[in-house]
């Protein structure tokens, strides 16, 4: 029972940008790559990323990215991925074929990155983040 509360503990906080901000701040490394674990497993890793993108952590976005494409076995690295979203790949890149692995994860992956690249509040940052990984 105690694996499985924990479990919806890290899911429950990492949906919540200001739980996920105070977590980062408050718990140790090693109770924080817990959480991010959880969340990257369970598909819920937006309010992660918005806060290393708005914190200008590039290096924990990148991190965040690259354990999701591993958990999901996504053949795409970080920086296909963001090829893909800042538009820069070639458009071959842009289709996911369903029977590869991590298709749907891929999806949703790829749609968050769209919606940082595209939002208010975390476009620049998105912006920054992607020029730092990206080869000029």
């Amino acid at each position: 029972a105690a694996p499985a509360a924990r479990r919806a503990l890290a899911r429950g906080v990492a949906r919540r940008v200001e739980l996920v901000a105070e977590a980062h701040r408050r718990l140790s490394k090693s109770m924080f790559r817990e959480l991010a674990e959880h969340a990257v497993a369970a598909v819920e890793v937006e309010a992660l990323l918005r806060v290393a993108l708005l914190a200008g952590e590039h290096l924990s976005a990148r991190k965040l990215l690259a354990l999701f494409v591993r958990t999901h076995g996504l053949r795409d690295s970080v920086e296909d991925l963001l090829l893909l979203a800042t538009g820069e790949a070639p458009a071959r890149w842009a289709g996911t074929d369903d029977q590869q692995p991590g298709a749907t994860e891929r999806r949703h992956l790829l749609a968050l990155l769209f919606r940082m690249r595209d939002g208010d509040d975390t476009s620049e940052a998105f912006g920054a983040f992607a020029t730092s990984v990206l080869p000029a």
